[in-house]
């Protein structure tokens, strides 16, 4: 809380950017702890319109924000056995099909499973905890990943599978709604990618299932015939 130096005894003080550099924060922070009204009790602006902060408060402030410190890089908190597997933040991102930014938001409101440990400059959390905690997030916008995939595994992308079935690009996101991609497909950055075995099964059964007399089936042949009239119109 900051006051006036009206009647402000005369004690010993300290700036605003001693008491950053005691704590071990950059000035940003400090200045946060200004506009958020969060600086030690009886701190005062002096004739020239500088904070002064009491060294009497500010002692248990600087020990206090050390503490929060250590606790958010996970200074001193030990790891997790060799036994047990963990994955970090960017796996659960990619679970989720959200930004890494997202999941930190997430890890700042509490939101992750209590057994995750900061240790480092990583949140690391048990992969049984971790498929949990995505298993109960909202699945609206979640596709499969998988944990383990193998770099020397072919895959293909939805230009190659649009290019196929004989669509534009676009109008496959039209069909993929009404026949799902394999559950092998995964998220590269925004990219879908499927594994080419995969692939090649998917344009095989929509192929195949165009000639069937199922609801599924002729809303699917109707758009793609659209989809087909799109490409020979943007041909012409």
């Amino acid at each position: 809380m900051t006051t006036s130096t009206k009647n402000v005894p005369v004690t010993e003080t300290m700036t605003l950017r001693e008491l950053a550099g005691a704590v071990g924060v950059a000035m940003g922070s400090a200045y946060a702890w200004s506009s958020k009204g969060k600086l030690p009790a009886g701190t005062y602006r002096d004739e020239t319109g500088k904070l002064r902060i009491p060294l009497t408060s500010a002692e248990p402030f600087i020990e206090e924000r050390r503490s929060d410190k250590r606790r958010f890089y996970g200074y001193g908190i030990e790891p997790f056995p060799d036994d047990v597997e963990t994955v970090d933040l960017a796996w659960i991102a990619a679970q989720l099909n959200v930004t890494q930014r997202r999941v930190w938001v997430l890890s700042s409101e509490g939101a992750l499973p209590d057994s995750a440990r900061r240790i480092g400059n990583s949140i690391q959390i048990p992969i049984d905890d971790a498929r949990q905690f995505v298993e109960e997030r909202p699945t609206t916008r979640r596709r499969p990943f998988p944990r383990h995939r193998h770099p020397d595994r072919s895959s293909v992308g939805l230009g190659w599978i649009a290019d196929e079935i004989g669509v534009p690009r676009r109008s496959l996101y039209y069909i993929i709604n009404v026949v799902p991609l394999p559950d092998s497909a995964y998220h590269v950055g925004n990219e879908f990618r499927v594994p080419r075995q995969d692939a090649l099964s998917w344009v095989r059964a929509f192929c195949d299932g165009l000639g069937e007399d199922t609801p599924t089936a002729r809303r699917t042949r109707r758009v793609w015939e659209r989809a087909l009239g799109t490409r020979a119109s943007s041909a012409q």
